[in-house]
């Protein structure tokens, strides 16, 4: 991601805020195209027409979009200039396209979607909470495909320290999405930070959320249930970053320097804020992320 990409979002915004990429776009005061509506011919030519570089969807856009790439305006697969992408972070839908919540599974998909877009290099993988484990094994099955990793709030697995109990019986279930009385009530206390200090921010932040599906919303837990990365975690050789947050009531901050102290390329920057540290801190992690994405940068 660098300030003379052309930059695209395709996760809504409903997505906790696109996990805060176009706010890190606004302040690298980067070009950015507004796809509109979200029709797979559509994304693709606009991509085409735009010279589009960087864009983050997930899984479902990602299937769809790949299934319709050679129907493009112009007959042929359409591809990127330059090899950046974001693991998702959302999770599943309920449509039949993921059948099997797998983090294994969706690597490939990732893998598969970006070459069917002409795109066979090196990508930079950015993964943020749940999207970090994503980016992680993305990074495992396919490691000369990862030029560098960025993993952001984000844990080593089911073998790590856990938040507070209360704080995860409150994820586990959805009820934050359909109701923002009870989001304000919780709100700082599940993603701590600013959120926490001020309270008020949650109403804007429940404006771009909606209710994922109940079976989508199983599908996520069931994709972290005996996962992790401990295995083979010291094998990555790609340089990381990991960006965390000291008050992170969902992740604790001590995973962020197990990751850093297990994976042999990596550096640490702590925030001072909560777990939605991209959103509430893009004048922050903007430049640490422009800075450490354009090293070696071809």
């Amino acid at each position: 991601m660098h300030r003379d990409d052309v930059y695209m979002p395709i996760t809504p915004m409903f997505h906790v805020h696109a996990w805060g990429l176009p706010y890190v776009a606004t302040m690298m005061a980067m070009k950015q195209v507004d796809p509109g509506r979200y029709t797979p011919e559509g994304l693709l030519g606009m991509i085409e027409r735009e010279n589009v570089t960087f864009s983050h969807c997930v899984p479902t856009i990602s299937c769809c979009t790949s299934g319709s790439a050679t129907d493009a305006p112009t007959g042929r697969p359409c591809c990127y200039s330059t090899g950046s992408c974001s693991a998702s972070s959302s999770g599943f839908t309920s449509s039949r396209l993921a059948p099997m919540p797998r983090f294994s599974t969706l690597a490939s998909i990732a893998d598969k979607l970006m070459r069917r877009l002409g795109h066979t290099g090196q990508m930079d993988v950015l993964g943020v909470s749940w999207g970090g484990a994503l980016a992680q094994q993305f990074a495992h099955q396919f490691p000369a495909r990862c030029r560098r990793l960025v993993l952001a709030s984000t844990s080593p697995g089911a073998i790590r320290v856990p938040g507070k109990l209360s704080v995860l019986m409150k994820l586990m279930m959805p009820r934050r999405y359909t109701d923002p009385d009870y989001l304000h009530e919780i709100g700082g206390e599940i993603y701590g930070g600013v959120y926490r200090r001020d309270p008020a921010l949650l109403k804007e932040h429940s404006r771009h959320m909606r209710s994922p599906g109940g079976r989508g919303y199983l599908y996520q837990l069931i994709a972290t249930w005996g996962w992790t990365s401990l295995p083979w975690r010291h094998s990555l050789r790609q340089p990381t970053l990991v960006m965390h947050a000291n008050d992170d009531p969902i992740v604790p901050l001590i995973n962020a320097r197990i990751l850093v102290a297990s994976i042999p390329n990596a550096e640490l920057h702590v925030v001072n804020d909560g777990h939605l540290l991209l959103v509430t801190q893009a004048r922050e992690a903007a430049p640490v992320l422009e800075r450490f994405l354009a090293q070696d940068a071809p």
